[in-house]
Formats: C-alpha cells, structure tokens, sequence
C-alpha cells in the first residue's frame, strides 16, 4: 500500500540510534520520506561513534551542559524530552542489577589493536588478539566456573574463528555459536533451545549484541573488543532483563 508523505501524524522509532545517521539509508529513507509526521525516538543508547549524540538540545532547549561541537555532528533529532538511567532503571526494579566479575586472572592483550580507516579495530589486528590465543581455554575455564548454579550464559566473541575456539572448550550438549553465517533455520533453533534452557552457554559474534530478548540470562562474558560506547551497553544489557529467578547479572 502506497501512503501519501502526511499520512501519519506520528512515527515512533524505537533503537533510534541506528536510524539518525544518514548511512544508514534504510531507516533515514523511510523517516525521511514522513518528515511532516512528529518523530519521537526511544532508545538506551543515544550516541553513536563519530558523531556523538542524536539530539542537539536538552528538555528545557538549551544545549546540555556534556554537550559540545565536539560531542554532536549533525545530530538528527532536535531535543531529548525525557531521559531515565540503566542505574535508575535498575533501583526502581525495571532492570536486573549488574555486578562486575572477579578478575579472571587472565586477560587478551589488546595493546596491539590497530584502527581501520572507519574508524573501527581492523579485521587483521582483532584476529592477531584474539584467535588462537594461549589464554582462551584458561578463560573459558574461569568463565564456566563463575557460572556454576546461573541460569544462561552469552558470550561476546571477536571474530568467527575465535567463537568456534571458545565453544570447543564449553560442554558440547550446552553450549551453540550463533554468527552473521549461521542459517536462519539454524540459528532460529539454537535460539529456542536457548531460551528453553536446553542450552546453558551462547556464544555469538556481533548478531545478538542489540535488542536480543532472553530474560534469565544472568551471566555476560564479553570476550572481544568494541570501540563504541553504546555497543558495550546494549551487550552489558542482554543480562538486565527481569526474571523471577535472577537476583542480578554477572559481567565478565
């Protein structure tokens, strides 16, 4: 059905971020195309890296006082109207509790990641730090013993290869590796096996980072590295769910 530019009144955007930047064609044709419509935008995480927030002014239409020509380029939505924190969220009993891990005693050195030209760890200096590394089994091992009597697991891999090495050390009949290559048929069921409890750990590479919904996960083991801000807190935010049998979330 073909709708006219004025047929609606209001767009409701939710992860916004993802649509305020002008690369991202998809989203900004089709908010671009209902510009007279009144756009309000939801999301946890309004920055995106390289141009800072999303929105130029604060409630009261002054610009904010963490707000600057070098935090904000060009941002797409004209004022922030309401903001509420992942801490006030979490003592209000909207979100589960994060509580930061023992240290592992074992860390990947990432002194020797390297920047692309956009900006992002390039491909070659990630996979340098993190496949193959002598450390992954110990940390895997740590992982999986912090673990013991929580419910589901997600583990935030760097690279395809490095999932695949980090799964190889998880007990075969619990754990599954969901990537960007995995079959959507595939991938579909490792998830309802998931979020059935029929697995206990999912490891992943930058496919259940945002938006990804299952609540009794209560253990985040990120082990990769991210250059955006907002990406660390989506991933921090897989385990904030509520569930009845989750006192908090174990970040690792």
């Amino acid at each position: 059905k073909q709708f006219t530019r004025d047929f609606f009144d209001l767009i409701i955007v939710d992860e916004c971020h993802r649509g305020s930047a002008a690369a991202d064609s998809a989203w900004r044709e089709v908010l671009d195309y209902f510009s007279s419509a009144t756009q309000i935008g939801m999301t946890a995480t309004p920055y995106r890296m390289g141009t800072g927030y999303i929105y130029a002014a604060d409630y009261t239409m002054d610009p904010p006082l963490f707000y600057d020509e070098e935090k904000a380029i060009d941002p797409y939505y004209s004022r922030l109207v309401y903001r509420v924190t992942a801490g006030e969220l979490v003592s209000q009993g909207f979100l589960t509790k994060p509580v930061i891990g023992e240290d592992a005693g074992e860390h990947y050195d990432t002194s020797k990641l390297e920047m692309d030209r956009m900006g992002r760890f390039s491909a070659q200096s990630t996979a340098l730090t993190f496949e193959k590394s002598t450390k992954t089994k110990t940390i895997i091992e740590k992982v999986v013993s912090m673990s013991v009597g929580r419910m589901g697991v997600m583990i935030f891999a760097a690279t395809i290869s490095h999932a695949e090495e980090i799964a190889g050390y998880l007990p075969q009949d619990q754990a599954a590796v969901v990537t960007g290559s995995t079959k959507k048929k595939d991938r579909e069921a490792i998830i309802q096996a998931f979020k059935a409890r029929k697995l206990r750990y999912l490891v992943n590479v930058s496919v259940l980072c945002v938006g990804f919904d299952a609540a009794h996960v209560d253990v985040v083991a990120i082990l990769r590295a991210t250059e955006s801000a907002g990406l660390l807190q989506q991933i921090i935010g897989r385990g904030l769910r509520l569930h009845d049998d989750k006192a908090d979330c174990l970040v690792l």
